[in-house]
């Protein structure tokens, strides 16, 4: 596994395609370069989170088309590749990175190269730190992950990329966000988990695991009267946004608040 913490500007030389962001190739002159059309940025995304992997006509067209391609939309396929590799040839990759055979494409991805994958190495290596007790290098490892991420990850456009692909990146972002939060309670640092949890019920009000966690580390620093406060606010949010009443994570980060 390779050691990304410390390396963050030698990483970002070695990272050539976007997916976090705006979907991306990265030029010889360091620019960024985007496919010019909404549907080739979306065939570009879906082979890049598939590196290396033949993906058949069949699923790029589900996922270009949103299920609901028209009859032309074999045609139009190989008009995109065509022009995703001209991107390529334009930002000095060159055209065999992106390879053909009957019924399928793969883009080839070189390790390191993609940020999504970058991504997802450091927040393993978080994850393992923090479960071997190694608080501070998790919060590093993890912290430097989400920097490659924008606070929502990818373009809120939903043709940008398949539905699929977009809420899985939306969910690995997320899982990330919730160990940065256990390491920096695990270090003793609530304060800080306090100033990211806020931010995150600010721009998803409607996700319970964040209000409970907030709540938890409320309480974790000294501060329990808004911690029961926090819960108080979000009973009414979910009730008259949604007309739900509290799961079992936020009830019971309510009772460890009434408790202290």
């Amino acid at each position: 596994m390779r050691q990304y913490v410390g390396v963050v500007d030698e990483l970002g030389q070695a990272v050539r395609y976007r997916v976090l962001d705006a979907v991306a190739v990265r030029a010889a002159d360091g620019t960024w370069r985007e496919a010019p059309t909404a549907k080739q940025r979306t065939l570009l995304a879906s082979l890049l989170m598939r590196g290396n992997e033949w993906v058949s006509v069949s699923r790029l067209i589900e996922m270009v088309w949103a299920g609901q391609p028209p009859r032309s939309a074999p045609g139009n396929l190989k008009t995109y590749v065509w022009r995703l590799r001209s991107l390529l040839v334009d930002a000095g990759h060159g055209s065999d990175r992106l390879e053909s055979r009957p019924g399928g494409y793969r883009l080839l991805v070189e390790p390191g190269a993609l940020d999504l994958h970058v991504f997802q190495e450091l927040a393993d290596q978080g994850r393992q730190a923090l479960a071997a007790g190694e608080s501070a290098d998790a919060r590093r490892l993890l912290a430097t992950a989400l920097s490659l991420a924008p606070a929502e990850p990818v373009d809120d456009r939903a043709e940008e990329m398949a539905a699929m692909d977009k809420a899985h990146l939306h969910e690995l972002v997320r899982g990330t966000h919730a160990l940065l939060v256990e390491a920096d309670l695990a270090a003793g640092r609530p304060d800080n988990a306090i100033t990211l949890l806020r931010r995150l019920v600010a721009d998803q009000p409607l996700v319970e695991q964040w209000w409970a966690m907030l709540i938890r580390a409320l309480v974790l620093a000294g501060r329990r009267s808004e911690a029961i406060t926090a819960y108080q606010r979000v009973c009414r949010l979910l009730d008259r946004q949604l007309g739900l009443t509290p799961g079992a994570l936020l009830r019971d980060a309510y009772g460890r608040a009434l408790v202290g």
